[in-house]
């Protein structure tokens, strides 16, 4: 009765631990028909009598049971994507489930089409059409389609553009359509 309020005890200050550190949470698994020699617990090439605390590689509390051939293996879960474990040898649970996470690089600056452009880098639209650039968190058009003759005459479309990137978007030529009625010189 006494272990298992030590081990509950156990269990909250490790939750508890975790939680300040910024973990994700625990890995906890049960472990029965322990082998058990001496009224110590055998597990892997490990002998204990009741409790084990592994180094920073292996990251893990374990909690035995010899009467009841048990184990309760505590541990840290998965790290988040982008994380990693410091499994150094000399840290010991619960500390070595912290996590080491990269900076996510945020976009700084937003293409007309809603596309995202990290600093410094370019991207070539379809839709407009053109070469944008972010620098120093501003949007900046770098190249676009070169102007074509009737551009603004409502009777004229452009042609030969593909719907791909810049610069296969840009249209090759304009052609313009008759109306049928005779303009005067």
């Amino acid at each position: 009765m006494c272990t298992m309020l030590h081990y509950l005890l156990f269990c909250g200050i490790v939750l508890l631990v975790l939680h300040n550190h910024g973990s994700s949470g625990l890995k906890l698994v049960e472990v029965s028909s322990v082998k058990v020699e001496n009224g110590n617990c055998v597990y892997g090439s490990v002998s204990f009598p009741t409790y084990f605390q592994t180094n920073g590689s292996l990251c893990e509390d374990w909690t035995c049971e010899p009467k009841k051939h048990t184990l309760t293996i505590v541990g840290c879960s998965p790290p988040r994507p982008g994380c990693r474990r410091n499994t150094s040898v000399d840290l010991r649970f619960p500390v070595c489930c912290e996590e080491i996470c990269l900076e996510a690089t945020q976009p700084y600056c937003v293409a007309p089409d809603n596309t995202p452009i990290m600093e410094g880098l370019e991207y070539n639209s379809t839709d407009p059409c053109g070469r944008y650039m972010c620098q120093n968190k501003t949007l900046i058009q770098v190249a676009g389609c070169p102007e074509l003759e009737a551009k603004d005459d409502p009777s004229c479309q452009p042609s030969f553009a593909e719907r791909a990137p810049f610069p296969a978007c840009c249209p090759a030529a304009v052609v313009c359509t008759s109306s049928g009625k005779r303009r005067r010189r």
